[in-house]
């Protein structure tokens, strides 16, 4: 196995040798004991937390280490639910692409929008496995929580935004956050987008030339 990227996990006082035995924990093999003159150490072998992203996780390479979708965060393999299933655990034998990500269309509240209010959701890498016939995705304004529109359907979120909700949106201070929640059995993937309000933007320019 090549060493990517070398990672201190844990600095002695005043830089003490640490003796060459090495001892993992019997009960938890993600901890080893490191001794060093009069202290011994009880420390994880790795770091996963410090890794904030799916992205980051793997390009860590660091074989303790793999992404959670559930709880999105990177984690030691006990500390995932489902960990044994690849869709739950991603691992760094995985590429990049198998991160779970949503993509959300468009991202701008505009004449284009007014002429279709419609609002797509879809979810890649790892996410796309979540997907079924009985996924709903839930769009929320982030200031208030009020619902935007709510959708289902196998691949991709088609959903529908009615009049009242559109001169809402309209409305909204630029720029709107958007939370979106996609709900799929034990799935409760949230994500927030930024979608600009090109009237909000337009108006205030008008009023700033005048």
């Amino acid at each position: 196995m090549n060493v990517i990227r070398p990672i201190v996990l844990y600095e002695f006082e005043n830089e003490s040798p640490i003796r060459h035995k090495v001892a993992f924990d019997a009960l938890d093999p993600n901890y080893l004991y490191l001794a060093a003159n009069m202290e011994v150490r009880r420390i994880k072998v790795a770091s996963c937390a410090k890794y904030k992203s799916c992205t980051d996780c793997l390009s860590a390479k660091d074989p303790y280490c793999g992404w959670c979708t559930l709880n999105k965060r990177c984690s030691f393999a006990n500390e995932c639910e489902n960990s044994n299933n690849s869709v739950y655990w991603i691992t760094i034998k995985e590429k990049i692409n198998s991160c779970p990500e949503v993509t959300m269309s468009p991202l701008a509240i505009d004449d284009s929008f007014k002429n279709t209010k419609l609002f797509t959701v879809k979810g890649r890498g790892k996410l796309s496995n979540f997907m079924n016939e009985n996924t709903t995705c839930t769009l929320r304004i982030a200031r208030n929580n009020e619902v935007i529109c709510t959708a289902s359907n196998i691949t991709k979120c088609s959903c529908q935004v009615s009049n009242n909700m559109y001169t809402q949106l309209k409305n909204q201070p630029d720029p709107v956050t958007i939370e979106v929640l996609i709900e799929s059995g034990s799935l409760n993937y949230t994500t927030q987008f930024t979608v600009h309000n090109c009237y909000k933007i337009a108006e205030a320019r008008f009023n700033n030339a005048t």
